[in-house]
């Protein structure tokens, strides 16, 4: 997201869960732009329980398909 071309982000962490899923939500938000990130995450919600708190408390929303992430990012652009 430092490139100036680009002007959101996609993380699609596919089935990741628990501790996985927990350590990737970390990273992604210790990101530190104001562009949007989205996340999709083809994981039941149960089953990325460890992660969506910490999505949730940065205000990164988590769809649960990369298509819905796109059609939400395509949204914000326009």
């Amino acid at each position: 997201v430092d490139d100036e071309t680009v002007d959101q982000a996609i993380v699609v962490t596919a089935s990741l869960q628990g501790a996985v899923a927990a350590r990737i939500a970390e990273q992604v938000t210790s990101i530190k732009t104001d562009k949007p990130i989205l996340i999709a995450a083809s994981a039941t919600a149960q089953r990325m329980a460890d992660a969506l708190p910490t999505y949730a408390a940065h205000g990164i929303p988590v769809y649960p398909t990369p298509r819905r992430a796109a059609k939400a990012a395509a949204a914000l652009s326009e």
